[in-house]
Formats: structure tokens, sequence, C-alpha cells
């Protein structure tokens, strides 16, 4: 099992990835805020399924939140966003918090107990 220490780290990493990304197709400049901004938020974001559904006295804590069906909700952000009509700003940093939410489920995907389906 990934642990807070490996999580947070990762998942920074992550918001950083699709920041640079995000802005590179916009060809616009990467600021150090926006830098900053990205890491903290995916690696905050990436702790949030221990926090909705922590391992407090049971090592089988993982239910929806850590599930591949919660999981299938990144397959329709694009949808979501359309009906929101969201800003770039705004679909960019929902992208960023998804990807770190994402990068602590494939951390644990890899573990021994892997991800329930639901």
């Amino acid at each position: 099992m990934a642990l807070r220490n490996t999580h947070f780290p990762i998942a920074a990493i992550t918001g950083v990835a699709v920041y640079g990304i995000c802005k590179t197709a916009k060809r616009e400049n990467w600021t150090f805020e926006g830098v900053c901004g990205a890491a903290c938020l995916g690696g905050f974001i990436g702790l949030l399924p221990d926090i909705l559904e922590p391992a407090i006295n049971n090592p089988s804590h993982r239910a929806f939140f850590h599930s591949l069906s919660f999981l299938s909700l990144f397959l329709l952000r694009n949808k979501v966003y359309d009906k929101l009509n969201l800003s770039d700003n705004a679909r960019r940093n929902c992208n960023i918090a998804l990807a770190g939410y994402f990068s602590h489920l494939a951390l644990d995907f890899k573990s021994p107990k892997s991800l329930p389906i639901i």
C-alpha cells in the first residue's frame, strides 16, 4: 500500500505535469505561482481518497472512493465541463485535481489489495 509520503509527491508531480501540458498546448508561459499551485492542488487532492476512507482499524478500507467506478468519473469529465461552461483556468484546475486523484488510485491499483470495482 502506498503511504502519504508517496501519494503526495507523486500527485504533486502529476499536477505540475498536467499544468505544463495545458499551458504548453495553449502556447502560454508557465508561471512560478502556477507551478506551485498545481503542485499543491494535485498533491492535496492525491491524499483525498485516504481522507474520505481512512484505514483506521480496517486494512480493507477501500470502498467507493478507491474504486474503479469512481475512476470512471474521470472519463466523463469533458461532458461535465461542457454542461458547466467552465473557463479554461477552471478546466485546467479540475484536470489537475482529477490527475492528482487518479495518481492515488493508480498507486493503490499496483498494491496487493488493488482496487474494488464498486
